[in-house]
C-alpha cells in the first residue's frame, strides 16, 4: 500500500491537543525534572488546577517534543495534507484546495505554501 502522508507532524500536533490541559507551561520554564528527549517521563501530566493553558505552553510542549517551533510543524502538517489531496484530486482548483486544507482565503493559503516550500501554488 502507498504511503500518501507523513503522519509524525500530525501525530505530535494531536498529541499536543490532546494534552492541552495538562501543565506544559511548567516544562517549558523549566520546572520539571529533565528527561531524555522521547522518553514516556517528557509526556506533560495533567493540570491539577485545572486552568487553562496558555497557548504558549502547546507551543513549548511541540518543541520540546519536535525540537521544531510549532508553525514549522503545522507548515509540515499542511504540506503532507495539501500532497495527498492532490495526488487523491490533481485536477483541485487553488480555492478549493485552500477551503480543503483549512483556509478562508486563497490568498492566505498561496502565502502559507509559498512559506512552507518557496513555490507558488
Amino acid at each position: 500500500m502507498k504511503k500518501l502522508m507523513n503522519v509524525t507532524p500530525f501525530v505530535v500536533l494531536l498529541f499536543v491537543v490532546l494534552v492541552f490541559g495538562a501543565d506544559i507551561s511548567a516544562r517549558a520554564r523549566g520546572q520539571s525534572p529533565a528527561a531524555a528527549p522521547g522518553k514516556v517521563s517528557d509526556i506533560p501530566r495533567p493540570n491539577p488546577t485545572g486552568s487553562n493553558p496558555k497557548p504558549e505552553a502547546a507551543t513549548a510542549a511541540v518543541a520540546t517534543m519536535t525540537g521544531k517551533t510549532f508553525r514549522d510543524v503545522r507548515e509540515e502538517i499542511l504540506m503532507a495534507t495539501v500532497r495527498c489531496l492532490f495526488v487523491s484530486d490533481s485536477a483541485l482548483a487553488v480555492k478549493e484546495l485552500s477551503q480543503r486544507v483549512g483556509y478562508k482565503s486563497a490568498t492566505s493559503f498561496a502565502r502559507a505554501i509559498r512559506r512552507a516550500c518557496g513555490l507558488c501554488p
